[in-house]
């Protein structure tokens, strides 16, 4: 599953970060005792890894972000009803 980069400095990110998911899963297999698997198979798995970790990043943001909306939203109420 092959996605097109939207630019060269994000191409670059997004293999640099699968460059570093390759040398943590060979350092895995190390520590192990296990053989690693061939080249083809390492990128591959790698690949996979990284793209679970911008899932995993891309919904932390979203909640992060609907978390500040909800404390700006209750901020918000308060400032308009001084009654409270």
């Amino acid at each position: 599953m092959k996605q097109k980069s939207a630019n060269p400095i994000q191409k670059a990110i997004e293999e640099g970060q699968v460059r570093v998911a390759r040398a943590v899963l060979s350092w895995k297999y190390r520590k192990e005792g296990r053989p690693s698997p061939g080249d083809r198979r390492l990128d591959e798995d790698a690949r996979k890894v990284t793209a679970e970790v911008r899932k995993v990043v891309v919904r932390g943001g979203k909640t992060v972000w609907n978390e500040f909306r909800n404390i700006y939203e209750k901020q918000k109420g308060k400032k308009e009803d001084p009654g409270e």
